[in-house]
């Protein structure tokens, strides 16, 4: 298997577009991301197709939209996201020895902060899904009222998206700062 079908198989579009905060009401419509929609345009599912902008495609063509990414390092994000493990081992071009060259200091650091924002990353995914599923079980009743649970969900879900925004895209000292506020907590 490759990784582009593993991502295919484990995850459909409607699972990503909630996952990514896009709320999906209960006949697979929502809000297309993709232009200005003020109702719900596109249908998702193992697709999608939005009725208004005419976008298409599977979950990969969803969210390599959504972030604006390139289709492979598009299934590596949901690979990661959703915790698929893949057969997909390519790495750049492979050394003749068994053994990669020592990194310089610098590097090994660049390294190590990477794979601490890649595990902070994870982290907060799944703090996001875990508030994620509070918030729709903790939906408002018939008579409008909002719980505590509910209001806290919210908040979290925010909070969540926010420090993934900048763990994503932020500037270094950005990402830097956000991990020493996380792990003074």
């Amino acid at each position: 298997m490759n990784i582009f079908k593993d991502v295919k198989e484990a995850v459909s579009v409607r699972d990503a577009a909630s996952f990514y905060g896009i709320r999906v009401n209960r006949n697979g419509m929502c809000i297309c991301p993709f232009h200005d929609d003020r109702n719900p345009s596109m249908k998702v599912d193992k697709r999608f197709h939005c009725f208004g902008c005419q976008e298409d495609g599977d979950v990969i063509d969803f969210v390599g939209k959504l972030f604006s990414l390139k289709p492979l390092e598009t299934a590596r994000k949901i690979a990661d996201d959703f915790c698929i493990t893949t057969d997909d081992h390519k790495e750049l071009p492979a050394y003749t020895s068994h053994q990669k060259p020592a990194l310089s200091p610098e590097a090994q650091e660049q390294k190590d902060f990477k794979e601490l924002v890649d595990l902070a990353i994870s982290l907060i995914c799944d703090f996001h899904r875990y508030w994620w599923k509070v918030r729709e079980a903790e939906l408002p009743g018939e008579d409008g009222e909002w719980s505590e649970l509910f209001c806290k969900a919210i908040d979290n879900v925010n909070l969540a998206g926010e420090w993934l925004k900048i763990l994503e895209n932020g500037e270094e000292d950005e990402k830097r700062e956000l991990l020493n506020y996380l792990c003074s907590r």
